[in-house]
């Protein structure tokens, strides 16, 4: 296994709205495939505004999961270009 290889990882990133009871099942079924990765795995999660409990429950699942990240805006951005950038992963840029 050469070097790279040997420190691959990768970056999922999700953007929620109002989606608090899929927070946990989704991170759940993620554990799994990120854990093959050698270097390792994050979830990142954008909370576009959410209106319920969906940045309470990535608080929870961050404080279980240090692989998990949180980005919020305090308000909905829809369509709008997001502000945040792919610099913000740590993972290899695969696009």
């Amino acid at each position: 296994m050469n070097d790279y290889v040997r420190h691959l990882s990768l970056s999922v990133v999700i953007p929620v709205y109002n989606e608090e009871e899929n927070i946990r099942p989704l991170v759940e079924r993620l554990k799994s495939p990120l854990a093959i990765f050698p270097g390792g795995g994050e979830i990142i999660f954008v909370d576009d505004g959410s209106t319920d409990a969906t940045l309470r429950e990535l608080r929870r699942a961050q404080e279980d999961n240090p692989s998990i990240r949180v980005l919020h805006f305090r308000r909905n951005l829809a369509r709008r270009r997001p502000s945040w950038r792919a610099s913000t992963t740590r993972g290899a840029k695969l696009w």
